[in-house]
């Protein structure tokens, strides 16, 4: 097995948001089939968010996706996969899915084990980050969208379906013990659930009887956490991608 130690970030298909014309090319109605949404559910949101906000819906999710792809890229001796068209396990990289507006630490290879002739995975410190800081306290027994990573050996024993979708993996990783699988105690990538998550959007607007205001609440709520913000040292790294989604987000209002 080749030892050297080098990451490989893959990005699980998302729209490229930028070419979006219509609310028809998301294909919402089959989005809400595999969500378990009411039928109608993507559609009225996002239509209901091109109305009340500055910037389409679109337009905000490709700009957080570009903040994300400039944390990815930013990850020292890592690769970074966009292509939404991986086949399989790299065999020789420590290899980490993730969706397209989640964050990850630069130095992030650095506090994972190095691959050896035992590991398949490793889950580290789960954190989400909604204006404010919510670390989440199952980590080391559950993956979460981007709190694992498949080492090469994984490649011998199972296919890229088996672990791309968190909950996937999470089945696999659960039948497993030490040393095949590790536990990394630090917070290297972030979850974030902003409010223009399809979840967030949802939440929202069972809140409250009126959806355009629900939306637009969810929004200054957001806005308002962060004003509030205080971020512990272990995860300064993410203040210049909190002060960069404050940004887009002011923006709309």
């Amino acid at each position: 097995m080749i030892s050297i130690k080098r990451g490989l970030i893959v990005v699980r298909q998302s729209p490229s948001w930028s070419t979006i014309q219509s609310i028809d090319d998301l294909k919402p109605e089959e989005f809400d089939k595999i969500a378990c949404y009411k039928i109608g559910t993507t559609r009225f949101s996002i239509e209901l968010w091109n109305k009340i906000f500055k910037k389409s819906f679109f337009e905000v999710r490709h700009l957080l996706k570009l903040l994300s792809i400039q944390s990815f890229e930013g990850a020292h001796n890592t690769d970074v996969d966009l292509s939404g068209r991986r086949q399989r396990i790299s065999r020789w990289r420590i290899m980490m899915p993730t969706d397209d507006d989640d964050w990850v630490k630069s130095d992030w290879l650095k506090h994972l084990p190095n691959p050896n002739p035992s590991i398949r995975f490793c889950r580290w410190r789960s954190v989400k980050f909604n204006g404010e800081i919510h670390e989440r306290n199952d980590s080391n027994i559950f993956s979460y969208t981007n709190n694992y990573s498949a080492y090469p050996l994984s490649r011998k024993f199972y296919k890229l379906q088996d672990i791309y979708q968190h909950g996937s993996q999470n089945s696999c990783h659960n039948l497993l013990a030490p040393p095949l699988v590790e536990y990394v105690d630090s917070p290297i990538t972030i979850t974030h659930k902003h409010p223009a998550s399809a979840n967030m959007i949802l939440e929202s607007l069972q809140l409250d009887e009126n959806p355009e205001k629900a939306l637009y609440s969810s929004v200054e709520k957001y806005l308002s956490r962060i004003d509030r913000l205080s971020i512990p040292e272990e995860l300064k790294w993410i203040e210049p991608f909190v002060e960069k989604s404050r940004r887009v987000f002011s923006s709309l209002l």
